[in-house]
């Protein structure tokens, strides 16, 4: 801290501290100074915006009991930045430290980094890159804090950066190689594709091959774009999983379900973008995508719809799917909430029969009409048309009051289709509300091509009940309740219709929870929030393995499928959660095993 210091012996260390380290040939516009700061800790009153106040004479100083610390400054917009200067405190520098900037204040990109800090003055140059915040991340102090009289950031010089890139998709893999495609930046006069660390492609094409791969290896790419002025922040990564020499294909005939914003109006994919979507679910043996266009919405108090706008791209889907391979299935999802309040209800309320809430007649309506759109006379699509290889039903809950709605549903939509059309539904994993009810189970598998078990959300403190009630506190009873529901639904099938496909869908998402305040949470009860899926708990390799057990036991499992697949591929990550694991998983315990 300043106050060590003489006022003479601080007049002479300024002097001889404050002159760069290295040189900066051309110093472009300062454009920090007076801008918002914000720091992990202070101490005392030397809080963060004295790191870009101006004032050499005092400035951040972190809270000395952090081992770690960092502060960042927001620059107000995105700028192209390419210079950092840092002024030390005394003796409170850091031996170890980065700069990073980003975009959001989220993900940071590191710039530049040393474990040989040594105080002082450090001038840091890096190639432009576009940002709108600026981090000095310090992990190793050299004595009792860490202190920056100053941070200015430099950058500016007439231009900026382009922008980050999106839609980066990886697609055509094979076991030696991958092809990326990603959309194009404006203002970019080329792009760089980074596999990890390494730069494997520098030009100006949208696409780039990786050849000479290894085999059954998970790769993690990123791109970004570059003009004179500098270089955009990397992409979102995405992660792609090279194939096994001489695999045999034993389980094809898979189901994905897809994000319902690669079918609206609001961002349509371009063609490119969808063909790379397509083959890379082949490369995974999908068959069946699953193509959610939306979940019915309230207009007003009276009015529940599925917009047109929310499967307005689903045309174009059709037309390159079946233009890649004719015989994938594109199947369209149709969405809704069951839900019990009398304010908020879709279909029925706490007590009376559906019949008797409006919007269940609404919902039935619109049902037959979608249905005869989608499956019927098709969408059109540059003046022709093109219609859906089928519908997947996805209405939950499922309690036992709207199991009489459930199965109009069934029959509602499959009277507006057209015969051989596929009619696939969502059903709960083994549990009281329907599989002690063998003649509604029955019943349904006879009204359905495919029946689809929701093998996940089944934990739960143990008030809810046990394995038999579908609830799991642990790994053995999540294996147990996945296989206990394929044998059912598998006998159920065997017993009543063998034209009934089993395919169980494995879990591919973020952990998922509620505030259940004012009761106990779980698994910490004093958290007051229960979570009701965990990935450490319900996960592919548990599901998967529940799975082989009832197959063991004679369970005809026909297919599987993956929810969510943007999750599957690397494009919508969690920061609690990396499911590049489970590609391998899902091939080589699913797709390449009898």
């Amino acid at each position: 801290m300043l106050k060590r210091f003489s006022a003479l012996f601080l007049v002479f260390f300024i002097l001889l501290n404050f002159i760069p380290k290295q040189s900066v040939s051309a110093e472009t516009a300062l454009l920090s100074q007076g801008k918002e700061c914000t720091a992990s800790s202070t101490y005392s009153e030397y809080i963060a915006s004295r790191a870009t106040d101006g004032d050499l004479w005092e400035g951040w100083l972190a809270d000395p009991a952090q081992q770690t610390a960092s502060v960042y400054v927001d620059l107000g917009s995105l700028q192209s930045v390419n210079h950092v200067r840092i002024y030390w405190g005394g003796y409170d520098f850091a031996i170890t430290y980065k700069v990073q900037t980003s975009t959001d204040a989220t993900t940071w990109v590191d710039k530049y980094s040393t474990n040989k800090g040594n105080g002082g003055t450090d001038d840091i140059t890096f190639e432009a890159t576009t940002a709108r915040y600026v981090r000095v991340y310090c992990s190793k102090k050299a004595d009792w804090s860490y202190e920056i009289y100053e941070m200015q950031v430099y950058g500016g010089s007439g231009g900026v950066a382009p922008a980050t890139p999106t839609g980066l998709v990886g697609s055509s893999i094979t076991s030696s190689s991958a092809t990326l495609t990603w959309n194009s930046v404006s203002g970019a006069t080329g792009y760089k594709v980074y596999r990890g660390a390494t730069v494997v492609y520098i030009g100006s094409n949208l696409s780039y091959k990786d050849i000479d791969l290894t085999a059954s290896t998970i790769y993690t790419y990123k791109v970004t774009a570059t003009n004179s002025h500098g270089e955009s922040q990397q992409s979102v990564g995405v992660s792609i999983t090279t194939l096994s020499d001489n695999q045999i294909v034993h389980h094809s005939n898979n189901h994905a379900y897809l994000n319902s914003e690669w079918f609206d109006s609001k961002a349509p994919l371009t063609d490119a973008q969808i063909i790379a979507y397509v083959n890379q679910l082949k490369q995974y043996s999908i068959q069946y995508l699953f193509c959610d266009i939306g979940v019915w919405k309230k207009t007003d108090s009276t009015e529940i719809h599925i917009l047109p706008s929310q499967y307005a791209d689903l045309a174009r889907w059709i037309k390159i799917a079946k233009q890649i391979d004719p015989d994938l299935k594109v199947i369209a999802t149709l969405n809704a909430s069951m839900k019990r309040t009398n304010t908020d209800s879709y279909f029925v309320n706490n007590t009376a029969p559906y019949a008797e809430k409006t919007f269940g007649a609404t919902v039935k309506n619109e049902v037959s009409t979608l249905v005869n759109e989608l499956c019927k006379a098709g969408l059109r699509y540059n003046g022709i048309y093109y219609k859906v290889d089928g519908i997947h039903i996805d209405f939950e809950p499922f309690r036992v009051m709207y199991q009489a709605y459930f199965s109009d549903i069934l029959t509602m939509t499959r009277n507006n289709m057209e015969t051989g059309q596929h009619l696939s539904c969502a059903t709960p994993a083994k549990n009281g509300l329907w599989s002690n009810n063998d003649a509604y189970t029955t019943s349904i598998i006879n009204k359905v091509d495919m029946v689809n078990p929701m093998i996940y959300d089944c934990q739960g403190p143990s008030s809810w009940g046990t394995v038999a009630d579908g609830v799991a506190q642990n790994t053995t009873q999540y294996i147990q309740i996945v296989k206990d529901t394929c044998i059912w639904l598998g006998s159920a099938i065997e017993a009543s219709n063998d034209d009934c496909q089993l395919s169980p869908i494995m879990p591919v998402y973020e952990d998922m929870g509620y505030d259940s305040f004012p009761e106990n949470g779980w698994p910490d009860a004093g958290s007051k929030y229960i979570w009701y899926h965990l990935n450490t708990i319900e996960n592919m390799t548990n599901a998967l393995t529940g799975a082989r057990q009832a197959m063991a036991e004679g369970a005809n499992i026909h297919s599987s499928g993956i929810f969510w697949w943007p999750n599957f591929i690397g494009e919508q990550p969690d920061k609690y959660n990396n499911y590049t694991a489970d590609q391998v998983t899902w091939m080589n315990e699913w797709v390449y095993k009898p």
